[in-house]
């Protein structure tokens, strides 16, 4: 009888130990939560975390916004965050499908800016000094010259527009100049890729040979196609560019349709005038002369002895007396002065730039497509410029 009664406890022994290990089983049991973490708009957030709240468990969304992670409570909340939008305490509730929505931060971050890398990062994490520039700054007025939008807007950065027209280039230097006898000139990058801003000249300015103005690449961005311009100072700004970027760094990033909320249209025109600031004065009383004196000898030509010296105010009064110059053919013409003759040799300029842009943006992509047609006329005659510009951009 005693020998049965131990063969049952032996038995209830036995089955407590199952029960008991299959209990602390189901109390190590995963739960396996999955789903997307999306903007308010809908759009996924890429590297959102998502953490068992109170543990180290924790994930991050992929490209799609998906996130999958195994929590060891039926009763855990996902705490779930992500870089400009508030963090979220979840409650699952027993749901393993579960999307979260995230709302964006009402808190102002600090200002991002371009890099010389191309990066994204904020100003204040940077080691060197950055300044810049939005569309919205250069909007209000684009010039013809996306480089002279420059002018005027950033401390220490100095814009010399070109003399010769139209097509001239403009001259940046970013703290003054740094060297006595080579260039000074920043370094322009267009979306990572170097542009030179340099003159483009076939004579040096030595040994009679003239230098031309042709302009250069920089000339030819279009200031309604900028999304925004970060001047990059000092030497670690050149991080990447090298001695190329010993003067700075000037980043242009160019516009794309991310930002647009399905379909988009912008047009723009502005028309700019432009006259000489201020000539000098001339005196028309006295014709020219040479050497303190007036000196001619009655309509010889250059080939003679004597002839019609010019370049100095030292002649006779110009009373229109009838005289015998140079370039007359032998006959008397009256002196006459030419008043304004400087005035009325410049015109009036006209620089009209207009800008239509089609841009979209959905879940599968974006894109936007721009054309410029620039007309402008220079104050020197016979200096135009006519330009049309395309650009497209796609991204997903």
């Amino acid at each position: 009888m005693r020998k049965r009664e131990n063969r049952y406890s032996h038995v209830v022994r036995h089955a407590s130990f199952v029960l008991f290990f299959l209990v602390s089983l189901s109390g190590l049991a995963q739960t396996k939560i999955s789903g997307k973490v999306l903007s308010a708009g809908g759009d996924p957030l890429i590297g959102a975390a998502v953490t068992e709240n109170g543990t180290q468990n924790a994930t991050v969304t992929d490209l799609d916004g998906k996130y999958a992670l195994e929590v060891f409570q039926e009763s855990a909340r996902l705490s779930v965050s992500a870089f400009g939008y508030e963090t979220k305490l979840v409650n699952p509730k027993g749901l393993q499908i579960l999307d979260i929505i995230l709302e964006a931060s009402q808190i102002r971050l600090e200002e991002v800016v371009v890099t010389a890398l191309g990066v994204s990062r904020e100003e204040r994490a940077l080691g060197y000094s950055v300044q810049g520039l939005k569309s919205k700054d250069i909007a209000s007025v684009p010039a013809a010259n996306a480089v002279d939008n420059l002018s005027g807007k950033l401390a220490g950065v100095y814009v010399t527009s070109g003399s010769s027209g139209p097509t001239a280039s403009s001259n940046v230097t970013i703290r003054g100049q740094t060297s006595l006898n080579g260039n000074s000139q920043a370094l322009f990058i267009v979306n990572g890729v170097p542009i030179t801003n340099g003159l483009f000249s076939p004579g040096d300015g030595l040994n009679g040979s003239s230098t031309i103005d042709f302009g250069n690449g920089a000339q030819i961005i279009n200031s309604f196609d900028i999304e925004n311009i970060s001047v990059l100072k000092g030497p670690a700004a050149a991080a990447l560019y090298g001695s190329r970027a010993a003067n700075g760094v000037i980043y242009v990033t160019t516009k794309t349709g991310k930002n647009s909320k399905g379909w988009g249209v912008s047009v723009n025109s502005n028309t700019v005038l432009e006259t000489p600031l201020k000539l000098p004065n001339f005196q028309d009383q006295f014709g020219n002369g040479g050497g303190g004196k007036y000196s001619y000898n009655d309509g010889a030509t250059y080939t003679g002895d004597y002839y019609d010296a010019f370049g100095e105010n030292w002649g006779p009064r110009t009373d229109g007396q009838l005289v015998k110059v140079y370039n007359s053919g032998g006959d008397a013409v009256p002196f006459e002065a030419a008043p304004n003759n400087m005035r009325n040799f410049f015109q009036t300029g006209v620089s009209t730039n207009n800008n239509v842009s089609i841009s979209h943006a959905d879940e599968n992509g974006d894109f936007r497509f721009s054309g410029t047609q620039l007309n402008r006329r220079g104050i020197v005659p016979n200096t135009d410029l006519n330009r049309n510009t395309l650009q497209t951009s796609m991204g997903k």
